[in-house]
């Protein structure tokens, strides 16, 4: 079975994350950077739309600037501000 970059097109549907939404997913807080050459945004894009599809609490947040592999983006502009997204994101979970 071909895997990574030569994947099979079914293979890589069959795997991809919106494709897995099923009313029983936790919500989510997504983030991505709109520069990020290896995983394209609209990865973010659909599966947030199919966490919409099945009414699952969800936010998402893409940053104009910023490479792949930020971890916490500390020191890198406006994607630093992930975390205090997050975290508000989670109290406001907390209380709902």
């Amino acid at each position: 079975m071909r895997q990574g970059e030569d994947a099979d097109p079914a293979l890589r549907r069959s795997t991809s994350l919106d494709a897995l939404v099923t009313r029983e997913s936790p919500p989510f807080f997504l983030w991505h950077t709109a520069e990020d050459i290896y995983v394209p945004p609209d990865h973010t894009y659909r599966f947030a739309a199919a966490l919409a599809a099945h009414d699952i609490p969800h936010a998402v947040h893409v940053f104009a600037h910023g490479p792949h592999s930020l971890g916490l983006a500390e020191g890198a502009g406006d994607a630093s501000m992930w975390t205090g997204l997050a975290a508000s994101w989670l109290r406001e979970r907390a209380e709902a």
